[in-house]
């Protein structure tokens, strides 16, 4: 297997550890401390969470990223060292690092506090040939938060996704979410995308960004509706694949819709280069129930180091969907994204004691196949045989 680019964001993490008894509204209270039980600190974003995924998972990876000139950027090149992972993070003089606080109260998912920085700041020329020559795949995040390649109708970031293609390499990429009052979130992405996903091989957006970006007047007044409410909760399962049908029409050979508490959605197109049992696929697959939520912090981004090292190892749409929903688990029940996560082998061993799986979609639509934990849509080739 040659090695896979993972380049993007790169944040410093902060988690407060807080006990059973702190609810949400306790928190930021005005004139009020409310204790924690320690903090944890790590890397984060696409490349400290993906990234070093896959390297745990037994992945050749390289990362790409950058810092600031501070004591954030520091600790982050680091902890990188300790990792022991092949990579270049490149250090930006006069800005600062990307950094985050993440407000995780048990049981729910996070909330985060977010400065942008020198990760935020990539340019095609930031992903040097040299490296991609080493590489056979290629994956990247975030775009939305990063106004170099989003500025001038994605400009940069359609130079970018040309040069990789250039070298042969497959694609991937996952978006964030940006904040709807600032430049970021007023961004019609609709034309970006246009020219972006016949380049993206896979696209792994959660469902929420995706409605963002595919329809963006239309999330600004469910934002408004459901404001403070988990969205992914509201959306119809009609509604989420015509998501991901808009997107394969667009251009991109497959789709990866993170769905929070409901799971992942996988539908391919009719022909991908990655042999017959990845062709016209429509799949969900539920997350394993854990035993206790620690922090939902990076579960997205790990579920898609899951997904990719499974798909690269050659495996089918089913098995690596698991690996993405147990990989997620095993985030999930760590304070931090990664310490739980190990070789692929290792997981394979673990995942047989893995618990029962959350509900499924609608059982009249949806069939649950035993064997491979996940339910086939209505639309599946597979299935339709």
């Amino acid at each position: 297997m040659k090695r896979t680019v993972v380049a993007g964001s790169l944040v410093l993490d902060i988690l407060p550890v807080f006990p059973h008894a702190v609810t949400s509204d306790m928190l930021l209270a005005e004139g009020k401390v409310t204790e924690c039980q320690g903090m944890r600190i790590y890397m984060g974003g696409e490349v400290g969470n993906t990234g070093i995924a896959l390297h745990r998972l037994g992945e050749p990876v390289f990362l790409i990223s950058k810092t600031g000139d501070d004591g954030a950027g520091f600790l982050i090149r680091e902890m990188m060292k300790k990792e022991g992972v092949p990579s270049l993070i490149m250090e930006a003089g006069g800005i600062s690092s990307t950094a985050s606080i993440a407000l995780a109260v048990p049981g729910r998912d996070k909330s985060t506090i977010h400065s942008r920085g020198a990760s935020q700041t990539f340019v095609a020329d930031d992903i040097q040939g040299d490296l991609l020559k080493e590489a056979d795949w290629f994956h990247f995040g975030y775009p939305t938060s990063m106004k170099t390649l989003y500025d001038r109708n994605g400009e940069e970031f359609i130079r970018m996704l040309k040069k990789v293609k250039q070298y042969g390499l497959g694609i991937s990429v996952d978006m964030s979410l940006p904040d709807l009052n600032t430049n970021a979130g007023k961004t019609d992405w609709l034309p970006i995308l246009e020219k972006a996903l016949p380049y993206i091989d896979i696209f792994m957006p959660s469902i929420e960004e995706a409605v963002f970006l595919f329809m963006h007047r239309t999330y600004q007044e469910m934002a408004a509706q459901y404001r403070g409410r988990d969205m992914t909760e509201v959306l119809g399962e009609e509604f989420i694949l015509t998501i991901a049908d808009r997107a394969l029409e667009m251009g991109t050979k497959a789709v990866l819709l993170k769905c929070g508490k409901r799971g992942m959605v996988l539908k391919t197109g009719e022909h991908c280069p990655w042999g017959e049992s990845w062709n016209g696929r429509e799949l969900w697959c539920t997350p394993y129930k854990p035993e206790k939520i620690r922090s939902a912090t990076g579960a997205g981004d790990t579920a898609i180091a899951g997904f990719l090292n499974s798909f690269r190892r050659g495996c089918t749409p089913e098995k690596a969907l698991d690996m993405a929903a147990f990989t997620a688990l095993r985030c999930m029940e760590s304070y931090d994204t990664v310490s739980r996560i190990g070789t692929y082998q290792e997981m394979e061993a673990i995942k047989k004691e893995a618990g029962e799986r959350l509900n499924g979609p609608d059982s009249s639509v949806w069939t649950y196949c035993m064997e491979s934990g996940c339910y086939v849509g209505k639309n599946d080739r597979r299935k339709a045989r």
